[in-house]
């Protein structure tokens, strides 16, 4: 028996409520991180400058960065996706990335649908989804205005057109169209990846059935439809930038990317092949135990559930050896071949016994809520020590309550699966964990900074509107941006050493930069002003660990707050 067996009326309510239940909680539990800059990502800012830049000037084509110059180092989709965002929800943390974190939802209910297609079975099909919820690369990846988000969602859905093309041999004309149109967005989002599927399902189309099978995969209206919509804004802006445009993006996707120095190769695969087994925490630990009690899993895959297995395998393989080609490892690189993966690892699971599976299920489900207890003690205990005692007796109890609920619902596979509650649970554990860093990071610099800037009517339209000299890091400049609208004009430097900060500073009006730096400058007659306190960035994991066990808390938080200040140049009348 498999996953396949008969299921009483109220499981199958329970599963097919399991999928909107999954995405739903994995956009609530994101929320707190996509809501605010807890968790920031430094490329973020070459999305949200360029999307605030969009809507300011109307030029909706060619993504610029605040200094003007033209940036062609991604195409268009991310920038359209941060300013479609903020032109819906305004310009904040959440309205900058709304967008990717719907597509990483998509992505949840994409894999859902994959594993549904190959196994037929409803259950195994949300535990895949499940286990891409948990995704440890995606979560993180969700909350940030960064083009992987999207690449994840278009490759897979193409995957998922391809995979009932070739590995369930179905010949409708929808899948064609999700095959080609998902790789082509794929293509507009972050170059050459959604290249790199379809080449891929043509050669395993061709290694496994020959040309036969590669004339399969032929659909030419949706090829076509599929190659304009990836390529379009290639051509237009070759067309209209020429050289400059194709040297940026080359640069960025082959030309400084490609390293070719083979004895370090191996290495890097080995990385890639940690990344996988990292990502998937905590589920791999759920299989040793698992392929133990059934061993004739592997016998007994059907001929499709082989060919599954393969298709995935291969397509983890190609993109761990692709990568392992760049100068820069990370494991965002993998997120292309995770969807494949969860359905994979979901599998091993679907052809357990039903008995043995669902047993060790309620065990790893007793695990993962234990965990959430203990995390939600923790919070509490240092919210506690914070002088925050309704919050700690709050979260104490949200911890305890969810726990009984997700134990509840999914006794019996009454209400939801017991794959979806694992899943739930781990995704919990996010926002509760966010009650703590909130209180450190939040209010964010750069949201502290534009209530400043607003303040002293610093902004564009406003009555003393100028430029202002910044001396800090460009993650910081564009997050005063996304709070301030792209109102403010920030003449950026990142250190006071940087050619020409000390010419700047002495011809401004206004500077910007945190105490220890205005002080390097060694200037006179400036009025200074608090603009911002926040968390110092060097504050590590261990010295939190250290104080919560100390119960001085309180007392770190605000030793290791620094000071950004907005100075003003006196002007002769105030000078005594």
């Amino acid at each position: 028996m498999n996953g396949s067996s008969f299921v009483s009326p109220p499981e199958r309510k329970a599963i097919r409520l399991g999928s909107a239940i999954l995405v739903g909680g994995f956009i609530l539990a994101l929320l707190p991180l996509a809501g605010s800059y807890i968790m920031y990502y430094p490329d973020e800012r070459h999305y949200s400058d360029g999307g605030l830049r969009m809507l300011s000037d109307g030029q909706w084509l060619w993504p610029r960065s605040p200094d003007g110059t033209y940036r062609f180092q991604k195409p268009i989709l991310a920038y359209w996706a941060v300013a479609g965002g903020v032109a819906m929800l305004g310009s904040s943390p959440l309205g900058a990335r709304i967008f990717f974190l719907l597509a990483a939802s998509g992505t949840v209910y994409i894999t859902y649908r994959i594993g549904l297609l190959i196994y037929q079975d409803r259950r195994s099909a949300l535990l895949a989804g499940a286990i891409m919820a948990t995704n440890g690369v995606l979560v993180p990846t969700a909350a940030r205005s960064i083009p992987d988000a999207l690449l994840v969602f278009f490759m897979a859905l193409s995957i998922l057109g391809f995979s009932a093309i070739l590995v369930v041999q179905r010949s409708e004309r929808r899948w064609y169209w999700m095959a080609y149109i998902g790789a082509g967005l794929a293509l507009a989002s972050k170059g050459g990846m959604g290249l790199l599927v379809v080449a891929y399902f043509f050669v395993v189309s061709l290694a496994t059935r020959g040309p036969r099978g590669v004339g399969q995969l032929l659909h030419i209206p949706s090829m076509i439809t599929g190659l304009v919509v990836g390529l379009a804004w290639y051509a237009a802006a070759l067309f209209m930038h020429g050289s400059d445009m194709w040297l940026q993006f080359w640069g960025d996707q082959m030309g400084r990317q490609i390293v070719l120095d083979w004895s370090s190769r191996l290495q890097d695969i080995f990385r890639y092949s940690s990344f996988y087994l990292l990502q998937f925490l905590p589920w791999l630990l759920f299989l040793p135990e698992l392929l133990i009690r059934n061993r004739g899993i592997f016998r007994a895959r059907s001929r499709q559930h082989r060919c599954a297995d393969r298709v995935a395998l291969g397509w983890l393989v190609v993109i761990g050896v692709v990568f392992s080609f760049s100068r820069n490892l990370s494991d965002r690189y993998t997120l292309s071949a995770a969807p494949l993966a969860a359905v994979l690892l979901a599998g091993l699971f679907h052809l357990a016994e039903p008995g043995k599976r669902q047993s060790q299920m309620a065990r790893g489900l007793k695990i993962v809520l234990a965990l959430l207890i203990l995390v939600s003690t923790v919070v509490a205990w240092i919210n506690f020590n914070l002088d925050r005692t309704v919050l700690a007796i709050s979260v104490q109890a949200f911890g305890l309550l969810l726990a009984a609920a997700l134990w509840f619902a999914s006794r019996n596979e009454r209400w939801i699966p017991q794959g979806v509650a694992i899943g739930l649970a781990i995704l919990a554990i996010i926002p509760i964990v966010c009650l703590v860093i909130g209180h450190l990071a939040l209010p964010d610099q750069g949201e502290q900074i534009a209530t400043t800037l607003r303040h002293h009517q610093l902004l564009r339209g406003q009555s003393n509107h100028q430029p202002i000299m910044m001396i800090g890091k460009g993650g910081l400049a564009a997050k005063i941006r996304v709070f301030t609208s792209g109102d403010v004009v920030l003449q950026r430097y990142l250190t006071t050493d940087a050619p020409g900060a000390p010419e700047a500073a002495n011809s401004a009006e206004w500077i910007l930069s945190s105490k220890e730096s205005f002080d390097a400058l060694g200037l006179s007659g400036w009025n200074c002003l608090t603009a911002a306190r926040g968390l110092f960035a060097d504050t590590s994991a261990g010295d939190v660990y250290r104080a919560v066990r100390q119960g001085t808390i309180g007392q770190l938080v605000q030793s290791r707050r620094t000071t950004m200040i907005l100075a003003h140049r006196e002007s002769s009348a105030e000078q005594p």
